[in-house]
């Protein structure tokens, strides 16, 4: 200081320094203010002081005219706004011409209408118009939507405002289908909409509009049925029914088809449906009543009823499935009408048969061409005449002739053995019938004629000995007595005995020109009696023992129990046999050897259809034989070996099959002792026959259980009886049904198991019926193979 007032003047430097004193207070104060408003408490201070809200207010206007003169109406408009002076601000933003901002303040002020005015100035027309819709005015909103082709937003609003029907047409311009036929539907257009939907189930089950069906979901055919319920309720039907299958609503389009009336297209529809219940009603209104009854078969067949299938099959046609289904509840006489009824008389003549209709058998076999096996039947049931002539038409000359022979119309049986030639296999039988009837006709030189040809050279035979009998009979009537005697002497050193040729020589010899009556020939006038000569000597037995057997030896066919099985020839008519050539070791037991002849000689007069006949003991090559005819087939042993096990009706029909040929065999006196599935043979058509009758006194027990199924008194040596057969007749179905041996040491030890146990398919009866049959007591078991059949007839199949 004292330094400055040593250059200037001392008032100078005075002043000098209040004045940069009063600068740096001024600076002080202006910054503190500045502090004091950023914090905001120099305006509560000045708002404190008395007047200051006009100050304030001064101080406002002030500022707004400032802006107005600067004409930034904006800039006083926002000043306005700040101050929240909305309408000063509003108007301002007006004058400044800015609309939008007046609009964002009434919109924010809530003043819709008066936003959508300034929106409008704006040129805004989207705010403006929702701005609209705020206030309810969503029609008008719709129409500014419209103008500016805001289709969607238009049509939604439209649907605000219950104008349904521009709504429909703005969604339908668009392809909006559901939203189209939601606006159709609010205005009963059900047609319209029901074609929406249409379009909105198309879209939505293809791909790229090329109609490639892809799966369709629940959701999908909610659309289709609701779209087809419209076009109902919208007189279209036809629509309704055309999109229902496309859409594979089946049952709906069903249901408009029956509404209408279309019976045949409604039952189409419910098969589609797997409804056979319905689809039967709508055939039967339609007047289909076959396809009715065909699936009111199929309905009872799932339901286990078979019987009652069978009866609707049968109405419907389906004549094979009701023959099968009546086989299989025992009505053998259903199924076979059925058969009849569907041009399938040889399966009809089949079951004809298993019932014991022969009658209609031989009628079925008729109409189906098999003359032969209807003839056979004829002959069985004893109508000749018309088994003749079905021999006739098939070509059998020689058994039509002797039918014709057996009804006394010689002439016919003439005509048609004649016709046999030499080269027939029938041909010496036909030969020597014809001999026979010509010596009936007093034609005796034609049966000379037809047997010297026939025999030509040959010495007698057991094959030729009847043949030779006959030519002496003719000479005897041609009264050539040396010819005569000379054949019936031949006869005699063939078989002594045979016939009447002892008398016959010896009134020849004695000069007899009368022959006395025999069977089947007229008598002749007798002569005075001479007195006998003495008879002729009989042929040495070795000479009778040694002539040729005329069963000759073929192939060896298998080794079992008894001995080995061979097929062969009867020489004397070609026809092929069986001959088992027994053990040596058994026949040599006197006692067994005597019990098995007396067996045989009654078995050979066994004649049933399901027995395999036993046509004699001989001897071949030193040993005895037994000879049976021959069945053309296999075992039932085979069988299972293909097979594995029958069915339970197959079960069912082999027992009752077997027990009545079995009893059949019992009521003569006969047992089998050795029932097998190898002894039981299937032939043509499946026919059943058991074949060993006759050669059970072979079967003894020291021969052990081997491959049968004896029953536990036999091998123990208790006495047995036809309750032991039973009991092998019940072993051979259980294993059969099953693939198990009943009868084997183990399951004799421990008991056979239930029947249902191993083929849960059997019925409790029947089950029944074999554990009965397999008990180890005969007293537990049926007392005859007749009571097996009557229980077996209360079985189920």
């Amino acid at each position: 200081m004292n330094f400055l007032k040593s250059l200037l003047p001392a008032p100078v430097v005075d002043l000098g320094f209040v004045l940069l004193l009063v600068f740096g207070i001024y600076i002080a104060f202006k910054k503190g203010i500045e502090k004091l408003r950023e914090s905001g408490q120099w305006d509560r201070f000045l708002e404190k002081l008395p007047g200051a809200e006009q100050l304030q207010l001064r101080r406002f206007e002030r500022e707004i005219k400032r802006f107005e003169k600067a004409g930034d109406l904006a800039g006083a408009a926002r000043l306005y706004e700040e101050a929240e002076w909305y309408p000063e601000a509003i108007n301002m933003y007006i004058q400044a011409e800015d609309y939008v901002s007046a609009a964002t303040l009434h919109e924010e002020l809530e003043q819709w209408e008066r936003a959508a005015d300034m929106y409008f100035q704006a040129e805004d027309w989207k705010r403006a118009a929702q701005m609209l819709v705020k206030v309810g005015k969503h029609a008008e909103a719709a129409k500014h939507f419209e103008e500016h082709g805001q289709k969607i937003d238009a049509a939604k609003l439209y649907f605000d405002a219950a104008q349904y029907d521009k709504a429909a047409v703005l969604y339908e311009d668009v392809s909006y289908f559901p939203q189209a036929a939601k606006c159709f539907e609010k205005l009963g257009e059900h047609v319209k909409a029901a074609h929406n939907y249409e379009q909105q189930w198309s879209a939505s089950t293809s791909a790229g509009g090329g109609g490639l069906i892809a799966g369709g979901s629940d959701r999908e055919a909610r659309v289709a049925l609701h779209a087809g319920k419209l076009y109902e309720q919208g007189g279209a039907p036809e629509r309704a029914a055309e999109l229902y299958k496309r859409a594979g609503l089946s049952r709906q389009a069903a249901q408009l088809a029956a509404k209408e009336g279309r019976y045949l297209d409604a039952a189409e529809l419910l098969l589609k449906e797997e409804n056979l219940k319905g689809a039967a009603e709508m055939f039967e209104k339609a007047g289909q009543d076959e396809r009715a009854a065909l699936l009111q078969g199929e309905i009872a067949f799932h339901a286990g009823d078979n019987a009652t299938a069978a009866d609707h099959f049968l109405r419907g046609g389906d004549n094979p499935r009701a023959a099968e289904l009546y086989e299989s509840v025992g009505n053998l006489e259903g199924a076979a009408r059925s058969y009849e009824r569907g041009d399938a008389p040889l399966q009809a003549a089949g079951v004809y048969l298993r019932a014991g209709e022969k009658q209609k058998a031989a009628a079925m076999f008729e109409a189906g061409g098999d003359r032969e096996q209807a003839a056979k039947l004829y002959e069985e049931i004893k109508d000749y005449s018309k088994a003749s002539e079905l021999y006739e038409q098939s070509g059998r000359s020689f058994e039509a002739g002797k039918l014709a022979k057996q009804q006394g119309d010689g002439d016919r049986a003439i005509q048609l053995l004649q016709q046999i030639d030499g080269d027939h296999d029938h041909y010496d039988d036909a030969t020597l019938v014809l001999a026979r009837l010509f010596i009936e006709k007093k034609l005796p030189a034609l049966a000379v004629d037809k047997l010297e040809r026939l025999l030509g050279d040959q010495q007698i035979s057991a094959k030729t000995l009847e043949h030779f009998y006959w030519l002496g009979r003719a000479f005897e009537e041609l009264g050539k007595t040396s010819e005569a005697i000379d054949r019936f002497r031949k006869v005699l050193t063939e078989r002594y005995g045979y016939e009447d040729v002892e008398q016959r020589i010896a009134r020849l010899s004695a000069g007899s020109a009368a022959e006395p009556p025999t069977q089947g020939l007229p008598p002749a006038q007798p002569a005075a009696p001479a007195p006998p000569a003495a008879p002729a000597p009989p042929a040495p037995a070795a000479a009778a023992g040694q002539a040729a057997s005329p069963i000759q030896l073929g192939e060896l066919l298998g080794k079992g129990l008894l001995g080995t099985t061979h097929k062969g020839v009867d020489t004397r008519n070609q026809s092929p046999v069986i001959i088992k050539l027994l053990r040596q070791d058994l026949i040599q037991n006197k006692s067994i050897l005597q019990q098995f002849i007396a067996e045989a000689k009654l078995a050979r007069n066994l004649e049933h259809p399901s027995l395999v006949r036993l046509l004699g003991v001989i001897q071949v090559q030193g040993s005895k034989a037994a000879v049976t005819e021959y069945v053309e087939g296999f075992s039932l042993s085979t069988f299972l070996e293909r097979n594995k096990r029958v069915s339970v009706k197959q079960g069912m029909d082999l027992l009752s099959t077997l027990a009545a040929a079995i009893s059949y065999a019992h009521e003569r006196k006969l047992l089998h002792r050795d029932l097998k599935l190898t002894n039981i043979l299937i032939g043509a058509g499946g026919k059943l026959k058991i074949t060993g009758f006759g050669m059970g006194a072979l079967r003894v027990a020291q021969l052990g259980r081997a491959d049968g199924y004896p029953a536990p008194e036999f091998l123990s040596g208790a006495a047995i009886g036809p309750r032991s057969d039973i009991y092998s007749l019940g072993a051979v179905i259980f294993h059969a049904l099953t693939g198990s041996n009943p009868a084997s040491e183990e399951a004799c030890a421990n008991g056979a198991p239930p029947l249902r146990q191993l083929c849960p398919d059997a019925s409790a009866t029947f089950e029944q019926v074999l554990a009965r049959c397999l008990s180890n007591d005969p007293a537990d078991r049926f007392a005859s193979a007749q009571e097996v059949i009557a229980a077996l007839q209360a079985a189920p199949g």
